[in-house]
């Protein structure tokens, strides 16, 4: 189907879906640029070390499906960072990294499939907050960008000075 045959709102879906691929994308490919002897350091004993946040971008993309599912599990920004940091403890190679970004990406992916056209325009109404169902739609692509840019920085502390970007 082209993509002006679509409703406006199949369109944005289509338009977040392809944004978070694109997040996953550069969060990998900057992952994939990381040694084996690099994945757990970090320069600071506070900061993330690209497993975590590998495992802080997994657990945030399934959040994030939950937002957009109307199921939110956490109601305070104590449960959401005690959550986040016990799951990011669970992330010990790189292989079990790349599978739960990959896997969390998909639910992201399924929950925007999923998402009525009243819904696209509707607001989610959390506990901590609200906002436009739009903003939730487009975060899991922003936050895993984000993410990849922190693990670049990181990179570069240790002296990496090449682009890890991905093969598009």
């Amino acid at each position: 189907m082209q993509a002006e045959t679509l409703s406006p709102a199949r369109q944005m879906v289509a338009q977040a879906q392809q944004n978070a691929q694109m997040g996953k994308g550069f969060f990998l490919a900057t992952l994939a640029g990381t040694p084996d002897d690099r994945l757990t350091w970090t320069p600071a004993e506070t900061a993330r070390a690209p497993l975590q946040l590998a495992g802080h971008v997994a657990w945030s993309n399934r959040a994030f499906a939950g937002i957009l599912r109307d199921k939110v599990e956490q109601t305070t920004w104590e449960e959401i960072n005690q959550a986040t940091r016990d799951f990011e403890a669970t992330i010990v190679s790189r292989e079990q990294a790349v599978r739960e970004v990959e896997a969390s990406t998909q639910e992201v992916m399924d929950a925007l499939n999923d998402l009525s056209d009243e819904r696209v325009f509707g607001m989610a109404e959390l506990p901590m907050m609200t906002a436009p169902i739009q903003f939730f739609m487009f975060l899991p692509g922003l936050h895993m960008n984000n993410h990849a840019s922190q693990m670049d920085y990181i990179q570069t502390i240790y002296g990496d000075m090449e682009w890890h970007t991905p093969q598009m």
